[in-house]
Formats: C-alpha cells, sequence, structure tokens
C-alpha cells in the first residue's frame, strides 16, 4: 500500500478542499494500492504534518508513515510552506507532490520557482513557460450522477429557458449583470453559491424567475442541477492566477457552456481548443451583447455533444489515473 497525506484546507467550505476531495477519491478509484488521508486542515501547519510524518500516524496502519507528502498547494492557505520544510520531509526518506494552483503563463512567483525546483513532483493546470519539469494537467471534469428537475413554478409555472451558473460571489463573476441579462431575455437564472444569502433579495429583484441554491454544496447535487438548465456562462473579468474550477462544473452538465474569452483564468481550455482538431467547444464571448444575442438565438438540448466530449476528455477519472502514474512513479524503487 501507497500511503499519501494530502495537505489541504479539509474540512471547511473551499474550492481546495473540495479539490483535494474529488481528486483523492478518482485516486483510489484508479489504483486500489494508493490510500490518501486528509487528516485536517491543521495540517496547513508544516510543523504538524512533520509531527504525524515522524510518528508513523496513520489512520488504518497506526504504525505506519506517509511515503507521499501531497500539497494541493494554494499560496493563502500554504503560505507557510517553504523550502526546507520540503527538504526535511525528503531527508526522511518522504517523496513531496506539489498540485500547484497559483500558476501564470510565465513569470511565476519566487514560490512556484522554489517549488519546482525542490518537489519530486509539480503538477499544474496551465501551460507554463518557465517551470519546464511541472507535469501539466488540466483540472477533471466530474461525472454527472443524474439530472435534478426544474421547478417550473419558480418560473412562471411554464418551462422557459435556464441560464445556470455556480461559484462563490465575486464582484468579477457578474452574477448580478447576469440576473439582468437574463431577466431582459426572459429566461429564469439559477444561481448556486456558498456565499450568495446576503444578496438574494435584490438579485430576485432584479430577476423574479430566480432560482438559488446557497450554502456549500456537494459537486454532485451542483452539477445535476445545472444538467436541468438550458445552458450555463461563465462571465468572468479578472486576470486571476490559476484556472477555474467552477466552469468544470458547467462542463460537466453537458448542456452548452458561454464563457468570456478575455478572462486569463480560462485560458487553459481556450488554448486547448487552439491545438486540437475538435475546433470550438465552448461557446466563447468577447462582450456581453453577444452572449445576448446568442442566447436569445439558442434552443433546448438534452445535452451538448462538445461538453460530452470535453468531459470524458478532461474527466476526473482519467485525472486519478494521471494522479495514480506520477505517485508510483514517486515512490518506484
Amino acid at each position: 500500500m501507497i500511503r499519501v497525506l494530502a495537505v489541504s484546507s479539509w474540512g471547511t467550505a473551499c474550492g481546495i478542499a473540495e479539490h483535494t476531495k474529488l481528486v483523492s477519491s478518482a485516486v483510489a478509484s484508479a489504483d486500489s494500492e494508493i490510500a490518501v488521508w486528509t487528516p485536517g486542515s491543521e495540517t496547513l501547519d508544516p510543523e504538524v504534518t512533520m509531527r504525524l510524518v515522524t510518528q508513523g500516524a496513520h489512520p488504518v496502519q497506526s504504525d505506519a508513515r506517509a511515503q507521499v507528502i501531497w500539497l494541493n498547494h494554494h499560496d493563502g492557505l500554504h503560505s507557510r510552506w517553504e523550502r526546507n520544510h520540503i527538504i526535511n520531509l525528503q531527508a526522511r526518506g518522504v517523496k513531496v507532490l506539489v498540485t500547484y494552483h497559483d500558476t501564470l503563463a510565465d513569470q511565476n512567483s519566487a514560490k512556484a520557482h522554489m517549488i519546482h525546483r525542490w518537489a519530486d513532483a509539480m503538477i499544474v493546470h496551465e501551460p507554463v513557460a518557465d517551470l519546464p519539469r511541472a507535469v501539466y494537467l488540466r483540472q477533471g471534469v466530474p461525472a454527472l450522477r443524474g439530472v435534478y428537475q426544474t421547478n417550473y413554478t419558480d418560473l412562471g409555472g411554464w418551462p422557459r429557458p435556464v441560464l445556470g451558473t455556480t461559484g462563490f460571489d465575486f464582484p468579477w463573476k457578474n452574477y448580478t449583470r447576469l440576473a439582468a441579462l437574463t431577466a431582459e431575455i426572459g429566461w429564469g437564472f439559477m444561481l448556486l453559491s456558498n456565499n450568495i444569502t446576503p444578496r438574494i433579495p435584490e438579485l430576485r429583484t432584479i430577476n423574479p424567475h430566480l432560482l438559488v441554491y446557497d450554502g456549500f454544496r456537494p459537486t454532485d447535487e451542483i452539477v445535476s442541477r445545472l444538467a436541468g438548465c438550458t445552458a450555463t456562462a461563465f462571465m468572468y473579468e479578472c486576470a486571476n492566477t490559476g484556472t477555474s474550477g467552477a466552469i468544470r462544473l458547467g462542463i460537466a452538465a453537458r448542456k452548452p457552456v458561454y464563457a468570456l474569452g478575455t478572462c486569463r483564468q480560462f485560458r487553459d481550455l481556450l488554448l486547448a481548443e487552439q491545438q486540437s482538431d475538435e475546433g470550438q467547444l465552448i461557446n466563447w464571448v468577447y462582450n456581453w451583447e453577444t452572449l445576448r444575442r446568442l442566447l436569445v438565438q439558442s434552443w433546448p438540448v438534452d445535452c451538448d455533444p462538445a461538453m460530452v466530449y470535453l468531459a470524458e476528455h478532461d474527466s476526473l477519472d482519467k485525472v486519478g489515473e494521471a494522479y495514480a502514474q506520477i505517485i508510483h512513479g514517486l515512490v518506484a524503487p
């Protein structure tokens, strides 16, 4: 058995914690010889992780020591992790695998370069020019376990089209503009967001045909509710580091996805389309008027073949297999 200790914000309402959960499950499904253990968010303190490694604590094998430490790394969460912590773990015979979320296309941070230099393996979610040893592996797309049927009572009593989206409520995600646009063209608007509760009255005033699911909900539920929509949209306007996890949930729903092509958090998907033979898969738009026009001209579909292809190509099952191969390579004699 290969024992992996995952260092993450486990047990909190956090996208990194959810990513840890999804990838851990995918690895377990891909390879029964690998056991991923996530003790809790206390391991974000490197001294706690070091004690667990030194003591050999493990929930299944109490006298067994982790062979791989997996940092599902976010700069804010893992700010205390430095070069000496990686070296000290390696000195005890423990391999260090880092999934680094805060990437840029080039000119990455000093922290990224430190990890690239010292970690035994580094995974990134987008192409990076200045981290040549990093393994490029896009974020995985969850499976679609089922479809929640939309309650049309909340939509005026008839099956009007519904635009869905999901993610934490940050201004640059433009939920207010989406509510206004959908109201203008007569669509319902479904929003799944952990921190949207205080703004529900405001958004419902803008679009009375608003379907809100607040609180931090399981990935399976989010995907299944989005699958009941006519389409999904991710109209982000930001230059943040890394790649978007929320748009993978729209892809997983297998309905048409509309996204603002200027947001760098979608760069990996846009580049992948440009470099493949499949052509355009996501409906990229570059202004709000184009989104309005395309929605008015769209029609309901059971599923979008382009999103079916992308969801299968980037499936979490395949991501789990890739992680399993990397982990086996780290501990191979």
